[in-house]
């Protein structure tokens, strides 16, 4: 894994909810760890060959293997302010070194 790999800062958000008292939960602050990481649109073979998925990304993000990164949180692209929502994560070899994250445009 080369260091210049990673050129893209990005801030992985965790949302947050609180219990409101009555029953419910309400927004509070997230929380955010920040990385660099490698983000790339994907071709359109790797997305014609995952056509049989139904939650199809249309990014990857590659970046240092971190524990604890899930589908329920968003990363967002420090410099662009373009935010992802996390449809997939795999650790590719399975040593924990990489992280590749399977990612839509977030609305």
């Amino acid at each position: 894994m080369s260091a210049g790999r990673y050129r893209d800062y990005v801030k992985i958000i965790t949302p947050a909810l609180v219990d409101d008292g009555t029953g419910g939960q309400t927004p509070a602050m997230p929380q955010f760890v920040y990385t660099f990481a490698s983000v790339r649109p994907l071709s359109s073979r790797e997305l014609a060959n995952a056509g049989s998925v139904q939650s199809v990304g249309t990014h990857l993000i590659e970046m240092a293997y971190r524990s604890g990164v899930d589908t329920k949180q968003l990363v967002e692209v420090v410099a662009d302010g373009v935010t992802f929502e996390i449809v997939g994560v795999v650790d590719p070899d399975r040593k924990q070194r990489i992280l590749e994250l399977t990612c839509v445009e977030a609305d």
